[in-house]
């Protein structure tokens, strides 16, 4: 056979060598001469999505073979005509081998997804190794569904055991609201409000959570509106696999400051398998799996029930959550895939405070629905399209005793105490989709380019907060008044977004990602004028931001590399900011003795949203293919944050009023209200350390160290107001009281409050897996190395005129606090019982060490149990 090189060189003679030749007979044997070959491209990804650099692709029986780019790119070229095997392997992943008939003038894409190499604990699933060194230009942390299992987590919240990124915040239980603050703390709600929560790739969002009246007290946690998702919220047996990313990630990601979790449930062909759980303060049963409806199509479904006590000697002191999923993909092949996904959830949150002789009880039951659908096309462009809704009851109520002086009411009767009872009722809406087309082009670099738009709509409908008046919970007193949500206005985000990821080698290979998004919140309208004047193309009540986002990677060596990113981001403002309740002032004129009435309207409707600029660098370092190592040092601005979001942040503004009395002025301080502003700020940096070693084969052992010091500080803008200052004290009087006649000095104001805090945490874990003996032990242990704050710009005092009670008082709120070497330590261990079927024990703080209530919020020793078994399963 002649090699094509020697074709083309006979021709070239022909074209020299005779004057009669015909051009056309010569383009066309040419072009025959040249379809001969074939080309593949393609990229490779793990079942999760992640990228493989570096995987070896192989053309079975043939010199061709080639490897991943660091985009996950691979190209073979120059493949001669016929039918073959391609075999794609990476470290820690099953083998893929596909048959591929290469024909003359095509060009054949290919994307191959690895299924990591894993073995069973019953019904646990064993990740057998994990790459040493991240494939992604931003920092995150990748957590498998079994090893959630086998810490036996009751929802999300309990996932950060695995992250140094984020603090665990509580036991293995249901009786406090949990919440997440990726390198934040979890008590700034600005932090744990802007970590951005996934589940299959569609949001959950707190934005429109308007529960001011929920009831909350230490045994029950805080109240999370303005601040994250409440955790407890989501069931952690049905998960597949969490992503936490920390660093600065791809445009598609948008509505968020501090980070993103990622979730990733169960899907497809799947067991029945029941299990079930209890601990001290909790029982929980979990029920999933799929039946085939048609051909090769699954129904997959999940059932879960979990009750959580807090105190065991009150009856109906108690959380309750029920929740389904199911899921069916009714059109799955080569070119398009579409799933349709329907939830639910209940939740009967009861509280009984200890005065049961009173008969107050408290409440927090609602429940939720919601729809998703994502259709992907696999083309010349890919193109993937979801949409999503969900609606949620609110019913919460909350009473008290009140005892008043005596009152007549309007009937004559006459009463000094009564309970009280305030109640939030309505409905919360959200919806939104996206649509985002991607194509990977290859030239001299390969380029993963995508664009595409999403937006998002949250609003509230209902009767509201609902009080009596008369008995009113707060009291005659209070300010508060009822309102309706239907006629607070929802809010729409829209944004459009554009990427390019670019791999190569310029000396060093290399991955360099840039790309922006164009947030809009609450858009008005179009002005055609903003392409040539000064105003905005497109106004928006809340803000309109171009967030734009890079990150390089360079692999200096096969074990060295340097990561850089650098992007802006923004989350729109929550109903509950924009719209707060409205209060009512009541004061009596000393002169006529008529009651003024003061109406404050709240309301913050042209309040922007939060803005943060991201750095980062990181070196990772895989030493003697058995250690991976990743440093990562970050800094991030935060601005305009809502001080609504924390009252001790808010500005006060006073309220005054004059009276002309004999043609002389008098001035009263009336009270003082809050409106949320974009006045807050905080600053935030610390290094992230990650040590992961490979499995030892010999010991069945692997180990990891993660560590994270984190500092923040954060104050506002504006300042603190104080409407009695005492001289004697060294506060003056120096606020110029507005729109009155005559220069009237009538409180004081100052600097206000802020606080800095930061903390060095260590994690520890050892981990001994032998799929022989069907037993999986790990040791964890928690080193809180440190935890300082301190606050400043407090209320400010001469300390010499102070006597010694005061004084003490005073160095204690400026004086520096200060934990240190908090320890905890836990195990679990998971054990094969018989085929498909597995018991696990977990024991936390086994050493029982009280002093570490600053790492979770129990701090006794706690211990829990499960079993789980295979049903029957799907052939």
């Amino acid at each position: 056979m002649v090699k094509p090189v020697h074709q083309i060189l006979i021709i070239i003679f022909f074209i020299f060598s005779f004057e009669d030749i015909q051009p056309e007979i010569f383009l066309k044997d040419f072009k025959h001469v040249l379809q001969e070959k074939g080309k593949i491209t393609g990229t490779v990804r793990s079942y999760s999505g992640e990228i493989l650099p570096d995987a070896n692709i192989v053309i079975l029986n043939t010199e061709f073979g080639t490897s991943t780019n660091l985009n996950g790119f691979f190209e073979i070229d120059q493949i001669p005509l016929g039918t073959y095997q391609i075999a794609v392997s990476y470290i820690g992943y099953e083998r893929s081998v596909r048959q591929i008939e290469i024909k003359a003038a095509v060009n054949y894409r290919i994307n191959f997804i690895l299924k990591p190499k894993s073995f069973l604990i019953g019904g646990i699933e064993v990740i057998a190794e994990k790459d040493l060194l991240p494939n992604e230009i931003y920092s995150r942390t990748v957590i498998s569904g079994g090893e959630l299992e086998h810490l036996q987590a009751t929802s999300v919240n309990d996932i950060f055991e695995f992250a140094p990124e984020i603090q665990k915040s509580d036991y293995e239980d249901l009786s406090k609201t949990t919440q997440a603050a990726v390198r934040g703390f979890e008590e700034d709600k600005n932090s744990a409000f802007g970590t951005s929560i996934l589940i299959d790739g569609i949001p959950v969002s707190n934005n429109a959570n308007m529960q001011f009246e929920k009831p909350r007290f230490s045994d029950a946690g805080s109240n999370n509106i303005n601040g994250g998702v409440d955790l407890r919220t989501i069931p952690a047996d049905n998960i597949e696999s969490v992503e936490i990313i920390n660093g600065t990630p791809s445009v598609i990601y948008g509505d968020f400051t501090e980070g993103i979790i990622n979730i990733k449930t169960k899907t497809g062909k799947l067991p029945l398998r029941l299990k079930f759980k209890t601990n001290p303060d909790l029982y929980e049963g979990n029920l999933n799996g799929s039946f085939r409806i048609y051909n090769e199509k699954y129904l997959d479904f999940n059932f879960n029930i979990a009750n959580s006590e807090r105190d065991i000697r009150i009856i109906g002191d108690e959380y309750t959550r029920l929740n389904f999923q199911t899921r069916f993909d009714p059109v799955r092949n080569s070119k398009l895939n579409s799933s349709l996904k329907f939830n639910g959830q209940f939740i009967y949150d009861e509280f009984d405070p200890v005065q049961q002789t009173l008969k107050l009880n408290s409440y927090n039951r609602g429940y939720s629905f919601g729809v998703s659908t994502i259709n992907e096309y696999k083309g010349n462009f890919n193109i993937e399209l979801k949409s999503y809704a969900n609606i949620r009851r609110e019913n919460s109520m909350k009473s008290q005793w009140v005892s008043e002086n005596f009152r007549i009411l309007p009937n004559g009767d006459t009463v000094s105490s009564f309970i009280g009872k305030v109640e939030t009722r309505g409905l919360e809406f959200n919806s939104g989709g996206s649509l985002i087309f991607s194509k990977i082009l290859n030239h001299k670099f390969s380029h993963s380019i995508l664009f595409g738009s999403d937006f998002q709509y949250y609003g509230n409908y209902g009767e509201g907060v609902v009080f009596d008046t008369l008995f009113s919970y707060y009291g005659s007193a209070s300010t508060k008044k009822p309102y309706k949500f239907d006629d607070l206005p929802g809010v729409y985000l829209a944004s459009i977004f554009a990427e390019d990821k670019i791999a190569g080698k310029i000396i060093f290979d290399f991955v360099l990602s840039a790309g922006f998004r164009y947030d809009l919140y609450n858009p008005q309208k179009f002005n055609l004028s903003g392409l040539w004047g000064n105003k905005e193309l497109i106004s928006a009540r809340n803000g309109n931001y171009v967030n734009p986002r890079f990150g390089l990677m360079l692999k200096l060596t096969e074990d060295d590399r340097i990561r850089l990113s650098f992007g802006k981001t923004s989350k729109a403002p929550s109903l509950a900011s924009l719209y707060q309740r409205d209060e009512v002032y009541k004061w009596r004129n000393p002169f006529s003795g008529e009651t003024v009435y003061f109406n404050q309207n709240l309301h913050a409707p042209e309040n922007k949203g939060v803005r943060e600029t991201q750095y980062e660098i990181s070196y990772d370092k895989r030493l003697f293919d058995f250690l991976g190592l990743s440093i990562s040092g970050f800094l991030r601005e935060r601005k305009y944050e809502n001080t609504g979001l924390e009252q001790s942040k808010q500005q006060p503004v006073p309220i005054f009023y004059e009276i002309i009395q004999n043609e002389k002025s008098y001035v009263y301080y009336i009270g003082e209200y809050e409106i949320p502003q974009n006045l807050g700020w905080t600053n935030l940096k610390g290094i992230d350390l990650k040590i992961n070693s490979r499995k030892i084969r010999s010991l069945n052992l692997s180990f990891s160290i993660m560590a994270s010091y984190l500092y923040n500080n954060s104050s506002r803008n504006g300042t603190e107001f104080l409407s009695l200052p005492d001289i004697s004290k060294g506060q003056y009087h120096n606020y110029q009281v507005p729109g009155i006649s005559h220069d009237t000095l009538i409180g004081m104001v100052y600097t206000p409050l802020g606080r800095w805090k930061d903390q060095l945490n260590v994690k520890y874990r050892i981990r001994y897996t032998a799929e022989k003996l069907g037993i999986w032990l790990t040791l964890y242990a928690n080193n809180l190395v440190y935890e300082r704050w301190q606050d400043y710009n407090i209320e400010p005092k001469d300390r010499d005129r102070l006597n010694e009670i005061e004084r003490r008082q005073y160095d204690e709120k400026t004086a520096l606090k200060k934990y240190t070497g908090k320890w905890r330590f836990n195990f679990s261990l998971s054990k094969s019982v018989f085929d498909g079927a597995e018991f696990s024990f977990f024991v936390n703080n086994f050493l029982d060490n009280i002093a570490l209530s600053t790492i979770v919020s129990s701090s006794n020793i706690f211990y829990g149990m499960e079993f789980s078994t295979i049903l029957w399963k799907n052939k």
